[in-house]
């Protein structure tokens, strides 16, 4: 596999910034968002019930509603810090969903991002205290002890500075904070592995034309390949910069308290640029998509392929910011120093990490409640909804039963007349009449207006029997 390496000494790291600022910048019109909704893959409808599939076992149960059900009593997330918040996008849903913020930071490199933020957060009153502003969160330290809750929602893989920025915001959570990652966690610079590309092109070369037309560059894709290093860097030079050190960073300053694997090693790949042309209203277009995302989900649940993009829910290493403290108090950090005979730490330790898998255990089982509870609401709601089918059916089977009953009524009565007629004299005479009359009786002769006026003045009047037999016909 030939994976290009990163070579931008030649630029300074200022015209870097202000090419990303620039970037970050245009995503932030009108024109950018809608274009969103065409190009994104994450924009198809399958690939987010999927996500929520992926990370609360039920395709209808949105990740957020998830999230602030188990970690958040009555939605209350305190004081909020957002980290490349964008445009506020998140923050607003977030709202949407239930969550209550007592105050909300947000932080950003565009100042076009931040305006369009501000504005929302103060229009829709997302939070008492609201504090929008510009930084580079390579440089950025959040003030220590502060904040109940802190997330990156696809923002910290355009992040260079993992180290520091994680470390930041370990020292910045107040006791039982949490700290929510949402991220791309695959290559760094889209350097894709050739197994992600053997089988992001076995599925593409199947997908008919139509759906691999390329939205942006207006051709038919041919082919996923790997973009390279000098491509990126010239559209973003923030993208995916160090997202494959992530995970490893990630776990070094925090204790995982929830981690799941939500794809996109395939299916972004292929649905990158295409995603407009699917029509989810097409049973075609669905099945497809959800085809493709089956696929990649048995490739990642097999290990034959990692999750590109995860979902983590976290806790600061305790451990780690105790050293931290005591390193500060020395002034220095030996790496090598041991622990001096007879001394309660490793006591202290594995107290604090059995402490650590017992709050673990207990997130498991709340989530497990939550999970039972949804289920258990669900099946309640269908149980009903079965009862009342079970009792129109009811219904509609007495009404039929009635109908039968009395259709054959009906039919009796009229069999009964129909007998009574036919055993009559006068329906015998005058079938008689009818069979002979052409032949014996010609007309315009005597004998035949002889004979109907007999049958007038002694028998009952034909017209009666042919009204009779009419009705009886007709039903």
């Amino acid at each position: 596999m030939k994976i290009q390496t990163e070579n931008n000494q030649h630029e300074s790291r200022e015209t870097l910034l202000e090419k990303t600022k620039s970037h970050w910048d245009k995503l932030a019109s009108e024109e950018s968002k809608r274009d969103f909704t065409r190009l994104s893959w994450g924009s198809l409808g399958s690939v987010q019930s999927n996500h929520n599939y992926l990370t609360t076992h039920d395709p209808d149960y949105y990740w957020i509603d998830y999230l602030r059900d188990k970690y958040f009593k009555n939605g209350n997330a305190g004081h909020t810090l957002a980290l490349g918040c964008g445009a506020g996008f998140i923050e607003l849903l977030f709202k949407q969903r239930g969550f209550v913020f007592e105050s909300i930071t947000g932080v950003d490199l565009s100042e076009k991002c931040i305006e369009t933020a501000k504005h929302q957060a103060l229009a829709e009153g997302i939070a008492p205290k609201i504090n929008y502003f510009t930084a580079d969160l390579n440089r950025y330290t959040p003030s220590p002890k502060s904040y109940n809750f802190i997330f990156f929602f696809h923002s910290l893989h355009h992040i260079h500075a993992l180290e520091n920025i994680l470390s930041g915001c370990a020292r910045a959570l107040l006791p039982d904070g949490i700290l929510m990652v949402n991220e791309f966690v695959g290559p760094s610079r889209f350097q894709w592995t050739d197994s992600q590309l053997k089988a992001a092109n076995e599925v593409f070369r199947i997908i008919p034309e139509d759906l691999r037309y390329d939205l942006q560059y207006h051709v038919i894709k041919q082919e996923i390949t790997r973009p390279s290093v000098e491509e990126m860097m010239r559209h973003d030079p923030s993208e995916a910069v160090r997202s494959a050190d992530i995970e490893t960073i990630l776990k070094k300053y925090f204790v995982i308290l929830e981690e799941k694997n939500w794809g996109g090693t395939i299916t972004n790949l292929l649905f990158a640029n295409t995603a407009g042309n699917y029509d989810l209203q097409n049973p075609y277009h669905k099945a497809l998509t959800e085809l493709v995302i089956h696929h990649e989900n048995i490739l990642i649940a097999n290990n034959i392929l990692p999750s590109d993009f995860k979902f983590y829910v976290t806790k600061p290493n305790s451990n780690l910011l105790l050293e931290d403290k005591t390193d500060k108090e020395s002034g220095e950090f030996d790496q090598t120093k041991q622990e001096p005979a007879g001394s309660d730490l490793p006591l202290k330790e594995g107290l604090e990490e059995l402490s650590i898998k017992l709050d673990q255990t207990k997130l498991e089982l709340e989530g497990m409640n939550l999970l039972l509870k949804k289920r258990g609401e669900k099946i309640a709601s269908l149980n009903v909804s079965l009862k009342e089918k079970q009792s129109r059916i009811l219904n509609l089977e007495a009404v039929l039963q009635s109908k039968v009953q009395e259709l054959e009524g009906k039919i009796k009565e009229r069999e009964n007349a129909l007998t009574l007629i036919r055993n009559s004299h006068g329906y015998k005479a005058l079938w008689a009449y009818y069979s002979i009359r052409d032949k014996l009786l010609p007309v315009g002769t005597k004998r035949r207006a002889w004979i109907q006026n007999l049958f007038r003045e002694i028998l009952v009047p034909r017209r009666f029997y042919l009204r009779t037999l009419k009705k009886i016909i007709r039903g």
